[in-house]
């Protein structure tokens, strides 16, 4: 996770070099592809107010994510044994700054300000294996997609 970190704080990204991936979803969160590799991912993803993740982990990937324009608000989760999981933390991240989480750290990601939000997401490798949580219960399944519209379903019962 260093590694990310430090990698973002060395880059100089600004909203304008990406702005062919800047899209913002009504209903959800939009993720917008930027490029990949063998190894890793690079993905714009954009938030209007109110939108927020589920909560989920990133299993088997690292993830470092720069905050381009807006207030990322992050909140730390673990299990319980007796089922609902515990908040373990919160911090608001603002334009320029960065957070990492990896493989079992389990997070949700909200924009809880009143301005869109704009993220830069390094995935190492690749995300592909996530599982969500219901965190009133500590419900879990895997992230899957429609099998329509590709897109994922982002509900925990399915």
């Amino acid at each position: 996770m260093d590694v990310l970190h430090g990698l973002l704080q060395r880059v100089q990204v600004r909203c304008e070099d990406v702005a062919s991936s800047i899209s913002f979803g009504d209903e959800e969160y939009e993720r917008n592809p930027i490029c990949s590799g063998p190894g890793w991912e690079l993905v714009c993803i954009c938030w209007r107010p109110g939108q927020t993740s589920p909560v989920h982990d990133h299993r088997g990937s690292g993830c470092g994510i720069l905050v381009l324009r807006g207030t990322l608000t992050e909140t730390v989760f673990e299990t319980t044994s007796d089922g609902p999981m515990a908040e373990t933390g919160r911090r608001d991240l603002h334009q320029g700054e960065i957070c990492a989480s990896h493989d079992e750290d389990i997070h949700r990601i909200e924009n809880a300000g009143e301005e869109n939000l704009v993220t830069l997401h390094v995935y190492t490798p690749p995300l592909r294996d996530v599982r969500l949580f219901d965190a009133a219960t500590g419900a879990v399944r895997p992230l899957t997609y429609d099998e329509v519209t590709g897109r994922p379903i982002y509900s925990v019962t399915g």
